[in-house]
């Protein structure tokens, strides 16, 4: 099964998540979810048993990691994009 799969249907198991999509090209995980039902850390513990993958919730952690990758190849490493 592909990351993109695995992500996505262990996000969809979390209480309170309506859809999620992967999308492989921005590394982003998209989630519509009710609000008074998700746990987040659920959702990121979900996401990192998914593979070797970190949800990150704050935009600023998200551009700091974005620097400290630049110089880094791109992508989940197994191969699925």
């Amino acid at each position: 099964m592909s990351c993109k799969l695995q992500i996505e249907r262990r996000a969809m198991k979390i209480n309170g998540v309506q859809s999620a999509y992967f999308d492989l090209k921005s590394e982003q995980l998209n989630v519509m979810y009710d609000d008074d039902g998700l746990d987040v850390n659920e959702l990121k513990e979900a996401v990192a048993n998914a593979g070797h993958y970190e949800m990150i919730t704050d935009p600023s952690e998200s551009e700091k990691i974005q620097r400290a990758q630049k110089n880094q190849a791109q992508g989940c490493g197994c191969g699925c994009a």
